[in-house]
């Protein structure tokens, strides 16, 4: 008997073929991007524990970095660095592994066009004598090519900019680092640890062109003869400690590293000179006064770009030396960013999964009540022939165990061959960066199949214990439907149009399937509105933010001191320009970064500086303040909990300064404090990292201003870049519009269908009974769009709801921002819903213009 009921309910199945597609769609489509969005996750969590591992085929990521941000040590004074951190080294249980001094210093590369003119592009050189730490990954893939350098005219591009810029194995390229440009040769094209995120500097949220940015891996030899250094020369010392001890994480309020924190402590402490005298010889600050007697204390007159002051024990004038900094993996912004895009990619995971997995169960679930109504009287006559309740319910179950295997076969196939390979090429188009890994595992795929059958399965359940429960008396009396039809619904609806109270009482006559509807409809457009109101936000902040904000035209970095030059440079050819110092800093007692800036001028509207701030609360800082006031961004005081009127201190290094907080700023995704220039010289003893330049229309670039530079970020190629990078991730927003739009539109299509289905014997009765067919027409349209403007109103707030928690979900210190609802991204969201809801009205009336009039009317009978 159970196998004939299967049967017979195979059959009543496959007379539903629409209905039955829905079902199969929303399964398929669950287990699809399930595995697509999975494998993403998988590739992006295992490729950079593959690259930063200490194998062959990884670079083996030191674990902390000792940085002279503002200038480089000679090879003695390095060695001499290596060597105390070495007798040192405070923690016996994390033993220190490899020293290595390393060079990292900006310059330029002239490149020629295929027009034949010469242009210039910024460039960051490497000297990389291949040790045991940091080195140039060469994996085995068709992106890679040659070997590393090992002669002083050698060079190794990195492969973001040489595959665009077409440069090969074997070509010659002219570059400079601040003293004439010399000829390498390229032996290699590969990729570096730093560079994994294309970015120029810190805090770029969109990575570099081929055009604006070059970097290249040399010998340590080559680059000090570039450059004109003595042997040895470096600016990082990278430190390698035996294993891999963990370290704090920016997106967790955890302290993962307490005691590799404990070392950076100590290191700072032990390599934290901040002055040096005429003999070379290094002082701490409690070694030196704040200030001698007729020290220059004006930044512009300052020798080099250096402040002097004197030992408190002869008066011996010693300069100010920019900060050493000491820091773990979390302050490597490439590193940190890829670790937190990773980390992104596995909490959206489950995200996504267990959407498509809620709405699927909603949909299964309404459409097997419908399946169980529509054979309430042929259930009901087998209960009075004797058929048990134990016969009919496994029977209703197995139903939609074989639609989920079925759609989980189907979305396995797609997603296998389909999904992940197209995820992964995506993402390899987005970063740039080679995946060698193979995210898609079988485990992979069998949890989300699985997932798929465990929801089918519940779906299932509970229609199938109300089909073994249904008592054969009511089914024949018809009061097995649970209807909403109250007088008191029929008081209001009296008075309106015919049409319109018909409309209203047959569509909320079953209010459970409409809530579900409301449900379906709004989860559905959960995933494909939140990332919709997401990326309007991102687009704000990084394009509109930074045309509103940065009305320079040019950005020219500048060695310690070069800024007095391109002033000249600037005040000749008729350029506005400005200073900007840019260093990193932490809070005291934190050892997370932030980009500190200071701004010549500081202003909030056009007019008052080249770079403006926008002010959330608060006033503007003054300078030459008893206690220096600051702007802080709003990430860093949401982290922090730092409000205005506040005095905290900053720590550059060893160097501590307290600052008042006057205002917080908004629209900066990276922590950013903002100093007047004049303050923050003072403190670090630089005078400018980079100057602004604005220029009238008839002035351009040229060589006496690119000899000056350490490199050029022009403006308009920021966002030209970023409109690049929009084009390709639209690949992945037009995967999700899809999907969300596809998910909807089943969603939508499944109810109206069993709206429509269930009526039959009302709307035929209207026919007969001489209702014109337009009329119905318009009672099926307006209670389509009345369906598609609610759902859409619920689409909204989930929307809303769905990114402020992906939002919350991802933001960190690397990055924030927030996201206010934006009326064009609802009124598409709205309008979608509405469009699909109103455009099932033609099959509603399809289905009303082709009825069986005789039949219907018998059946009622």
């Amino acid at each position: 008997m159970s196998t004939l009921l299967i049967k017979r309910l195979a059959r009543s199945l496959w007379r539903t073929k629409l209905r039955l597609f829905a079902v199969l769609a929303m399964v398929t489509i669950g287990v699809m991007a399930g595995i697509s969005f999975g494998s993403y996750a998988n590739n992006a969590i295992q490729l950079y524990d593959h690259i930063y591992a200490d194998t062959e085929e990884g670079v083996n990521l030191p674990d902390l970095w000792v940085e002279n941000a503002g200038a480089t040590w000679d090879g003695p004074t390095a060695e001499a660095m290596c060597e105390t951190i070495r007798k040192e080294w405070p923690d016996d249980e994390l033993p220190l592994k490899t020293c290595e001094p390393r060079l990292r210093l900006n310059g330029l590369m002239v490149h020629s066009q295929t027009d034949g003119e010469a242009q210039q592009i910024d460039g960051i050189w490497h000297g990389i004598d291949e040790g045991t730490v940091q080195r140039v990954w060469l994996p085995k893939h068709d992106t890679v090519d040659g070997r590393i350098a090992q002669s002083e005219r050698e060079i190794v591009l990195d492969a973001h900019a040489a595959h665009d810029l077409e440069i090969h194995v074997g070509d010659q390229v002219s570059i400079s680092a601040g003293a004439g440009l010399m000829e390498f040769s390229v032996v290699g094209i590969g990729y570096h640890a730093d560079h994994l995120f294309y970015a120029k500097a810190k805090g770029d949220v969109v990575p570099a062109s081929a055009d604006t940015l070059v970097t290249g891996y040399m010998t340590a030899s080559g680059l000090e003869r570039l450059a004109e250094l003595s042997e040895g020369s470096a600016n990082l010392l990278l430190l390698d400690i035996e294993g891999t001890p963990a370290y704090d994480l920016q997106s967790t309020p955890e302290k993962e590293g307490e005691a590799l924190a404990a070392i950076v402590t100590s290191l700072s402490s032990l390599v934290g000179y901040t002055h040096q005298g005429p003999d070379g010889q290094r002082y701490f600050a409690e070694q030196v006064t704040e200030a001698a007697p007729g020290t220059i204390t004006d930044p512009s007159e300052w020798a080099n770009g250096t402040p002097k002051a004197a030992l408190i024990s002869d008066g011996t004038p010693v300069e100010l030396l920019p900060p050493t900094l000491v820091y773990d993996r979390s302050q490597v912004y490439s590193v940190e960013l890829l670790r937190a895009d990773a980390e992104g990619a596995q909490l959206t995971f489950p995200y996504v999964t267990g959407m498509l997995a809620l709405v699927a169960g909603i949909t299964i679930f309404l459409s097997l009540q419908r399946l169980i109504q529509s054979q309430s009287r042929e259930i009901a006559i087998l209960r009075t022939l004797g058929i048990g309740r134990k016969v009919l319910m496994p029977a209703y179950v197995i139903a939609p165990l074989v639609i989920g295997a079925i759609g989980a076969a189907i979305g396995t196939a797609l997603g296998v061959g389909l999904g992940a390979p197209g995820m992964q090429a995506m993402y390899e188009d987005i970063i740039g960066v080679p995946v060698v890994v193979d995210g898609l595992t079988t485990d992979l795929i069998l949890q989300n199949v699985s997932i798929a059958m465990v929801l089918v399965f519940l779906s299932g359940i509970w229609p199938a214990w109300k089909a073994s429960r249904m008592r054969p008396l009511d089914v024949l009396r018809g009061q097995h439907e649970v209807r909403l039809g109250s007088r008191r619904i029929q008081r209001w609806t009296a008075r309106l149009p015919a049409t319109i109270g018909l409309t209203i009482r047959s569509s909320i006559r079953k209010p459970m399937r409409l809530f579900f509807t409301f449900l379906g409809v709004g989860l559905s457009m959960l995933l494909f509105g939140s990332m919709l109101v997401m990326m309007g936000a991102m687009d704000d902040l990084a394009t509109g933010g930074f045309e509103d904000k940065e009305t320079w035209d040019a950005q020219v970095s500048v060695a310690p001191g070069g800024d007095v030059s391109v002033m000249d440079w600037a005040k000749t050819n008729g350029v506005e320009s400005e200073r900007l110092l840019q260093y990193p800093a932490n809070p005291k007692g934190d050892p997370r970064q932030f980009i500190v800036s200071g701004h010549e001028r500081l202003g909030t509207e056009t007019g008052d500086s080249l770079s403006l701030v926008k002010l959330k609360e608060g006033a503007l800082p003054q300078p030459g303040a008893q206690t220096t006031q600051v702007l802080i961004d709003e990430g860093t005081s949401v982290f922090l909990e730092w409000q205005v009127g506040e005095t905290h201190t900053i720590m550059f290094g060893e160097r501590s300064k307290d600052v008042e907080i006057t205002g917080i700023t908004q629209g900066e995704m990276l922590r950013t404090v903002h100093f007047h220039q004049s303050d923050l010289a003072e403190t670090i003893g630089l005078s400018a990292t980079s100057v602004l330049l604005k220029w009238p229309d008839e002035v351009e670039i040229d060589d006496a201003l690119g000899a000056l530079a350490l490199g050029i970020t022009l403006r308009q190629d920021t966002l030209d870049t970023f409109a690049e990078l929009m084009e390709k991730q639209k690949k992945f927003f037009n995967a999700i519009l899809f999907l969300g739009i596809l998910i909807a539109a089943v969603v939508l299509f499944n109810t109206l269908l069993m709206n429509l289905a269930e009526r039959d014997q009302e709307l035929a009765t209207l026919r007969v009974l001489g209702a014109p067919i337009k009329r119905l027409g318009t009672m099926l349209f307006l209670e389509h769009l009345a369906i598609g403007l609610i759902g859409g109103l619920v689409g909204c707030i989930f929307s809303i709801v769905g990114a402020q928690a992906m939002i919350q979900a991802s933001v960190q210190w690397a990055f924030y921002f927030t996201v206010k609802a934006d009326m064009s991204a609802l009124g598409i969201i709205m309008g979608i819903v509405v469009f699909i809801a109103v455009a099932l009205t033609p099959f509603g009336m399809r289905r009303i213009r082709k009825m069986d009039l005789v039949e219907k009317v018998k059946a009622l009978s």
